[in-house]
């Protein structure tokens, strides 16, 4: 295949027989890759977190139940 440079880019380059424009910026396109990669990992984390934390509070209620339960209902 044959390029052309696109001129005031030095990562773009325009395939001749296409016409579309093509990002030749390798380590460019791994870092958006890997940090596409971190923020997937990141919002992991935070959704378990909020799971944990809904199921923490769903506890607390029980608890506070039980503890109503308990102090109305030996009366």
């Amino acid at each position: 295949m044959e390029y052309i440079k696109v001129e005031g880019h030095d990562h773009l380059v325009r395939d001749k027989s296409t016409g579309a424009i093509i990002n030749s910026d390798v380590n460019g396109y791994n870092n958006y890759v890997k940090m596409k990669q971190i923020k997937l990992e990141e919002q992991n984390k935070i959704s378990t977190i909020q799971n944990e934390i809904n199921e923490l509070k769903s506890d607390i209620g029980e608890i506070k139940n039980l503890l109503k339960e308990f102090v109305y209902g030996s009366k």
